[in-house]
């Protein structure tokens, strides 16, 4: 399941989401705590693990490149790209990343979780807590199609529960308006501001996002 508006997206940022339990159960797998957020009311959303950025600096994130070398300069010439030779000779060296380069997680799931994956362009302009809030109002509608609670707490998704795909398309669509709202306070607005700029709305980049539920089938 994809609902993406970009041709070229750059998974960032993963994330693990679970209905409440009944208060007094202890969750299991919140590896995240600064971005652990609990819900407001028993049956609601929330993150229960989620990974950290991996940045180089402010608004400098890890991503897969190779830079064309010194012998690819005369082909690249011939093509037209004299501007893109001129780009790669003004960079300073530096090691490139490399896949061996992420950070490696691993959570306890049930049943009923909700795994959603997003790049820059999401969670740059949407915090956790508002992605709780558009699962349920996506979910709404397919609620009554849940059977009731097990024991653990969890809802078993079932044939009829909420499509994947629309609940990615979903946050697609809610991150593609944010990041035309010149005044909303946003992530990316708040990292700015910590790294000493000045920065107010939502910031246009590419938007993807995936989700699955876990099921045992």
């Amino acid at each position: 399941p994809l609902a993406h508006r970009h041709p070229t997206p750059r998974l960032r940022r993963r994330g693990l989401l679970r209905r409440r339990r009944p208060p007094g159960r202890e969750l299991v797998g919140s590896l995240a705590a600064p971005e652990a957020a609990a819900a407001a009311q028993e049956g609601r959303w929330e993150v229960v693990g989620c990974t950290a950025e991996q940045l180089h600096g402010f608004n400098q994130p890890f991503q897969l490149s190779k830079l064309p070398l010194p012998a690819d300069f005369p082909k690249l010439y011939a093509e037209g790209k004299a501007a893109l030779v001129q780009a790669v000779k003004r960079c300073r060296p530096r090691k490139l990343d490399v896949p061996s380069d992420a950070d490696l997680y691993s959570w306890d799931v049930q049943e009923g979780d909700l795994v959603i994956l997003g790049s820059d362009g999401v969670f740059d302009n949407l915090h956790d807590s508002e992605i709780c809030d558009i699962l349920d109002v996506a979910a709404a509608a397919d609620v009554d199609h849940l059977p009731p609670p097990t024991l653990d707490g969890a809802r078993r998704p079932t044939a009829a529960a909420t499509d994947p795909v629309r609940l990615a398309a979903a946050i697609a669509e809610a991150a593609a308006q944010r990041s035309e709202d010149k005044f909303a306070d946003t992530p990316f607005g708040q990292y700015a501001r910590e790294a000493g700029f000045e920065y107010a709305g939502g910031i246009q980049d590419d938007i993807t996002v995936v989700a699955a539920w876990i099921t045992s089938r």
